[in-house]
């Protein structure tokens, strides 16, 4: 993705609205998310519903729209990367404990392990990568479905 078309589609969809300066890259806030153009992809950060990450993993060929869970190359399953709040302080406090690395890493798995027995409506995703305009496009889109069906107390409805 050029910054040109990344600028287009921001404008397009009036979310032009710079909040701060990063590395030299603004930072756009949208409901929530935080997105910046990168050399030539799109970060975008913040809680992404797991439910729309699930849409995007099964809808959308990874190759072709270039939609990157994490930033990650392999199309991992959403599911497998998700996080919540509980867990993310779980790790903030382990981090403060001064642990050695061993004791971090055992307690890192059971604080996975008891994230994944959690229920999945509170989980949800960091960060996206996004290498195209079309994905760039297909996200925002998705994420306007689920919060119009939010919005309206549905389910998430399959195009």
């Amino acid at each position: 993705m050029k910054i040109n078309e990344f600028n287009e589609v921001i404008n397009a969809l009036n979310i032009y609205n710079p909040v701060r300066i990063e590395d030299n890259n603004e930072i756009h806030k949208w409901n929530n998310l935080e997105i910046s153009f990168n050399k030539s992809f799109v970060t975008v950060n913040g809680k992404i519903p797991l439910e729309v990450a699930n849409e995007l993993y099964n809808k959308y060929d990874n190759q072709k729209y270039g939609i990157r869970l994490n930033g990650l190359m392999n199309n991992p399953n959403p599911l497998d990367n998700a996080i919540d709040d509980k867990y993310i302080i779980t790790l903030i406090n382990l981090q403060r404990k001064n642990l050695n690395t061993n004791q971090f890493i055992k307690r890192g798995k059971l604080a996975k392990k008891e994230l994944l027995r959690r229920d999945n409506k509170d989980k949800y995703i960091s960060s996206y990568h996004i290498d195209t305009k079309e994905g760039f496009i297909t996200f925002i889109d998705e994420m306007i479905t689920y919060l119009d069906n939010k919005d309206n107390n549905k389910t998430f409805i399959k195009k």
